[in-house]
């Protein structure tokens, strides 16, 4: 094959997440997102819904090399399903191409790693793979993937934890283009489920599916070769604007610039990602100026028109509903000068003094529309008025800290990790030093 030669998106995919040569700089942001997902696992440790999963799949302990959140151990599939719910059930997950990357590839890659031997050098260049698979098929949508009516990540995720999981374990391309086929029939979580505990399930069927097509491909159960790009194929049925690119693409031998072009946006708090900008406002706010929460009389927060969809309670019910809830997530912000995995409880909901907070917040809605991402408005701000006559004023805020144009340097996230595994609850969990030494890692059974 000629470096100029263009093939059918298959097995474009398939070649180049075989043969890609990785562009060593991508694995510093690799790094930092396997600790910040591994942080995310943790968390999960005592979760009601990682507990009920937990009971469902592997409830006699399935012997096996994979572990579930890096202590118990079980068989690939059961690993790779439960560490998906766990990475996703706290909602703390990173963000690329309105998908949750991380979420999708690592609990797969661990789980099939672990059985492996995999060395930490080699997770993280299936990681980087993955990632580019999704780069790719995402910019070939016109649309956003939401109105389609799925959860991003629960439709494309089987595809690029395949694809990673390919990578990992060395499969041909024959054998590769045969998992991508598989796991174009797994996908697809509604969003009817996002407020539930089955948001997180999605997760773990990502994380399964993958693992189970890779296997299925390697025991000699073949696919149709145009599985993607097929009229009749899983891009062009669940494309939202029906205009997907389909073409053939050209061959590329590099992996690892669309991650250094486009980065990932993690998470400092566990509400919904459409809310993090005002939260880095009113936390800002209430520390800079020490506000009295007591003497707010007026919260108005310009947010945009999509991000005030998704983050739709304005008198949230329940803690689910809580952290989709501005108006709640401000309110809480504002008088404890932070936001945790444990602000969202029933009993955090019932405090009076919050509960009045909401009553005097206004969202006025910022019509205009980030072009790099068809979801944000160009600023949120924030605007809080005083008793005393003061109006504390955030200005525009492009970027929360943690977006890709905003990064955190690894050691930031010591802290979210640390909160992880005070709230997760559990000592059998790797320390600090040992995930971040994941590159120099021979085996990850010794993560």
């Amino acid at each position: 094959m000629t470096h100029h030669q263009k093939l059918p998106l298959t097995a474009w995919l398939s070649d180049f997440i075989c043969h890609a040569v990785i562009d060593e700089q991508a694995r510093d942001t690799a790094l930092k997102c396997f600790v910040d997902t591994a942080s995310s696992m943790i968390a999960a440790k005592r979760s009601p819904v990682f507990l009920a999963a937990h009971r469902a799949i592997d409830p006699e302990g399935a012997q096996g090399k994979s572990r579930i959140l890096f202590s118990s151990r079980s068989s690939p599939a059961a690993a790779a399903y439960l560490n998906g719910v766990a990475a996703h059930c706290v909602g703390m997950d990173d963000i690329a191409f309105g998908c949750h990357p991380s979420t999708a590839l690592y609990p797969a890659l661990l789980a099939l790693g672990d059985q492996a031997g995999s060395s930490g050098k080699v997770l993280l260049d299936a990681w980087i793979i993955g990632y580019e698979v999704l780069a790719e098929l995402t910019q070939r949508e016109p649309g956003q993937l939401r109105d389609a009516g799925y959860q991003p990540v629960s439709l494309l995720g089987p595809l690029i934890a395949t694809a990673a999981a390919a990578r990992l374990l060395q499969l041909t391309p024959t054998q590769t283009s045969h998992a991508l086929g598989i796991a174009s029939s797994a996908g697809g979580g509604v969003l009817a489920n996002l407020m539930t505990p089955t948001k997180a399930i999605h997760l773990g069927r990502v994380a399964e599916a993958a693992v189970r097509s890779i296997r299925l491909a390697q025991a000699g159960i073949t696919a149709a070769p145009n599985a993607l790009e097929s009229p009749v194929g899983l891009l062009a049925l669940t494309s939202p604007s029906k205009q997907i690119d389909l073409s053939p693409a050209e061959a590329r031998r590099t992996a690892g610039q669309q991650v250094l072009d486009h980065g990932v946006s993690v998470k400092k708090y566990p509400a919904c990602y459409p809310i993090h900008r005002l939260l880095d406002a009113a936390i800002d706010l209430a520390q800079t100026h020490r506000i009295d929460p007591a003497s707010i009389r007026k919260i108005s927060a310009d947010v945009g028109i999509k991000q005030a969809e998704i983050a739709k309670f304005s008198q949230p019910a329940t803690p689910a509903q809580a952290q989709f809830s501005i108006e709640y997530c401000l309110a809480y912000a504002l008088t404890e000068k932070q936001l945790g995995l444990d602000s969202l409880t029933v009993d955090q909901l019932a405090r009076p003094d919050l509960q009045q907070l909401i009553t005097l917040t206004e969202r006025r809605i910022n019509p205009s529309v980030r072009a790099e991402d068809g979801l944000f408005s160009d600023a949120d701000r924030l605007i809080v008025e005083l008793s005393d006559g003061r109006t504390l004023d955030s200005g525009p805020i492009q970027y929360e800290k943690g977006h890709a144009r905003n990064p955190m340097s690894l050691d930031e996230f010591r802290p979210k990790y640390q909160a992880c595994v005070r709230y997760g609850g559990s000592p059998e969990v790797p320390s600090w030093e040992r995930l971040t030494r994941l590159p120099e890692l021979d085996n990850l059974q010794h993560l």
